[in-house]
């Protein structure tokens, strides 16, 4: 079966990008994997140590705005709460749109992903 740079980088990649070119082969594809990781520099991404305070807090804001319905604090909490989960779906989105950038295809991330 003859290389379709098209499937594959929907296939194998992130997709079609629509500020890059369509990988060349699959070596090209494959070659992009031993060398650096560009974007990882250009977009870092927090390690999970870094992120599961986060995730703590989230839960203890979802419990306590649970809690707080009905009551004078609730709207207070609620904002808390509804911030929290907007900071976790930013870094959820600045993931994801990252791999519009990805060089070859997208492989790498692909592969990140699992």
């Amino acid at each position: 079966m003859a290389f379709d740079p098209a499937c594959a980088v929907l296939r194998f990649g992130t997709g079609l990008s629509p500020r890059l070119p369509l990988p060349a082969s699959t070596a090209a594809m494959l070659a992009a994997l031993l060398g650096p990781d560009e974007l990882a520099r250009r977009h870092p991404i927090p390690a999970f140590g870094k992120t599961q305070p986060d995730l703590a807090d989230s839960r203890a804001a979802q419990r306590n705005y649970r809690k707080s319905r009905g009551t004078e604090n609730e709207e207070a909490v609620r904002s808390a709460f509804k911030t929290l989960r907007r900071d976790a779906a930013a870094l959820t989105q600045r993931s994801f749109v990252a791999g519009i950038e990805a060089p070859e295809g997208g492989l790498r991330e692909r592969l990140t992903r699992f």
